[in-house]
């Protein structure tokens, strides 16, 4: 068994070896809309779900919004490290943060991730706009980021995040992620990350 898991690993390895990165910000400008617009909220309170797939463009897209009772300057904070999203066990990063025109923040990530069969590097790209407020208050944010370069094992992966405040202590927060990415099996799995994300941010 896993021998043929193995070999189907490679397979896919070699099979996207030849595709280049898609991008879907230029953060030479400003960035001010989201790639989705926020999926409902729901009236229980859950959080709202929604996923599927752009077989035009060969992608996963997974969406997940919910309330969080923290400031909107807390959360903020904690997106600002990477790691809040990234699982510290499995990748190193590399983060340059670095002045960028229309932008409270942009970061330049280098990502490294070990495989059973090759270390995966790839870099990406994180702008975040306050769309509402002051960088010392601020009221609603946008969050851009992508892969830009690097690994060919990972054709497109571009998301938003956006946040808006509810009340002083709570705030309602959307995830969305386009990926065409070797081991992304399904639009779930996008959802799946964005629900541990949502939870990191709860604790």
């Amino acid at each position: 068994m896993k021998k043929t898991f193995v070999l189907v690993l490679a397979v896919g390895l070699i099979s996207m070896s030849a595709q280049a990165t898609e991008k879907c910000f230029d953060f030479n400008h400003p960035i001010t809309s989201a790639l989705k617009d926020p999926i409902p909220l729901k009236k229980n309170k859950k959080d709202a779900l929604a996923s599927g797939a752009n077989k035009e463009k060969d992608f996963y897209w997974g969406g997940v919004r919910g309330m969080v009772d923290k400031p909107l300057a807390q959360i903020y904070t904690q997106l600002l490290d990477h790691f809040t999203i990234k699982d510290r066990s499995r990748v190193k990063l590399r983060i340059y943060d670095q002045p960028r025109e229309g932008f409270d923040k942009y970061h330049l990530v280098m990502v490294s991730l070990e495989t059973m069969l090759a270390t995966v590097d790839w870099e990406e790209q994180w702008g975040y706009t306050i769309t509402e407020g002051t960088p010392a208050a601020p009221k609603a944010l946008l969050i851009s980021y992508q892969k830009s370069d690097g690994s060919k094992y990972i054709p497109h992966m571009c998301g938003s995040i956006v946040l808006k405040e509810a009340s002083a202590n709570s705030t309602d927060v959307f995830l969305y992620e386009e990926i065409n990415a070797l081991g992304k099996r399904s639009p779930e799995d996008t959802v799946k990350g964005h629900i541990g994300t949502l939870a990191a941010l709860r604790k």
